[in-house]
């Protein structure tokens, strides 16, 4: 099995291909998209440059978080219950409706982004757990010293488009050894859209990084009739509702545009 190894140490350069009317070919939108396809090795990429950069994973590190929960019983399964720990993470006014009072099963926390539900999940997987899979994954430059339950949001973490790429594949073929009920579990909780051509699994996150300014992501993988393909995309924006909305259109409009959903 190939993996995007080959790409990281030298290729990424290379020509691939482009649509002309490219919202991520333009400078000033400040964003890339990467898609990888299995099958026939195909790797296309938008703001090649950008790919290989290096940002907060914010929410995306959901897919990590959750699954070393999972692999390590800190979490039972899809179906255990979740609430926020109000004691240690007080209601905050960003908070998004519902976080502070509604129970969660573990897809609910995953797909609402329960920021704070996620701190504590870290935090009970502890510090040398957390270290051990980040060096296993060799997730972005693994640095999880700003603070457990914090590292991924604006703090020491980062990780490429490209990364996330090759750690959603690694994954998704189990090179990490992990158990079998664990990739399960991560897959039921990342299923996004299911048709009668394709399955989606993906992950948002959004990040503030300075004043009006955001790193936003929109990363996974489909599985479709031709093969797997994993994708990758991130933007700096304006926090704003719609520019989280445009991550997501964007990404699907390229997706389109390679024929895999």
């Amino acid at each position: 099995m190939k993996t995007l190894t080959v790409f990281l140490l030298g290729l990424l350069m290379q020509a691939c291909a482009s649509i002309d009317t490219d919202y991520c070919s333009v400078t000033e939108n400040n964003c890339t998209f990467v898609l990888y396809s299995e099958g026939d090795d195909a790797l296309f990429a938008v703001n090649q440059a950008r790919a290989s950069e290096r940002f907060t994973p914010a929410s995306t590190f959901k897919i990590a978080n959750s699954l070393i929960a999972l692999e390590t019983n800190t979490l039972s399964g899809p179906d255990q219950l979740l609430a926020v720990d109000l004691d240690k993470y007080p209601e905050e006014s960003w908070w998004q409706p519902g976080w502070a009072t509604q129970t969660y099963d573990l897809r609910g926390a995953f797909q609402n982004s329960v920021y704070p539900i996620y701190r504590s999940i870290a935090s009970a997987i502890g510090q040398q757990n957390m270290a051990n899979y980040l060096a296993v994954f060799n997730y972005g430059n693994r640095d999880i010293s700003s603070g457990l339950d914090s590292f991924w949001v604006d703090g020491s973490l980062e990780i490429s488009a490209l990364e996330q790429i090759e750690f959603l594949q690694k994954l998704y073929h189990n090179e990490f050894a992990l158990k079998q009920e664990s990739l399960d579990g991560l897959k039921e909780i990342m299923l996004v859209e299911e048709t009668d051509t394709y399955k989606m699994y993906a992950k948002t996150g959004a990040a503030l990084v300075g004043e009006n300014n955001a790193v936003l992501w929109y990363v996974g993988f489909i599985e479709n009739d031709t093969g797997l393909h994993y994708f990758a995309f991130n933007m700096h924006s304006a926090p704003a509702p719609g520019n989280a909305q445009l991550r997501i259109e964007l990404t699907r409009n390229y997706l389109r545009s390679q024929k895999i959903i």
